[in-house]
């Protein structure tokens, strides 16, 4: 160990920004010396909606959570319910255990 180092450890690195972006040209030079042309538009349409579809089921998750915060309001008495049952159920193994 040097006195460099003072033990700290380089984090792993993922690929950066231009590595990612890297398939895009390659796989449009692809699809440009695919002779079909029904097959080469295929291909871009593929990766395309590979490429979209992440961000498309994100937001639609965002917003169905948002649609779920409004059933808060409307579902506010099962929070005290469970807590009481909870409660009740603790209590009724104490007192099972201790009169045993």
């Amino acid at each position: 160990m040097t006195s460099d180092d003072h033990g700290a450890k380089e984090a792993p690195r993922g690929p950066s920004f231009d590595q990612r972006t890297r398939l895009s040209p390659l796989s449009q030079a692809y699809a440009a010396t695919v002779p079909d042309r029904a097959a080469s538009g295929g291909l871009l349409l593929a990766y395309s909606l590979g490429y979209v579809s992440p961000l498309v089921i994100a937001a639609s998750a965002t917003e169905a959570a948002t649609d779920l915060a409004g059933l808060r309001a409307r579902t506010a008495w099962v929070t005290p319910l469970c807590g009481g049952l909870l409660v009740t159920g603790g209590t009724y193994g104490l007192l099972t255990r201790l009169c045993e």
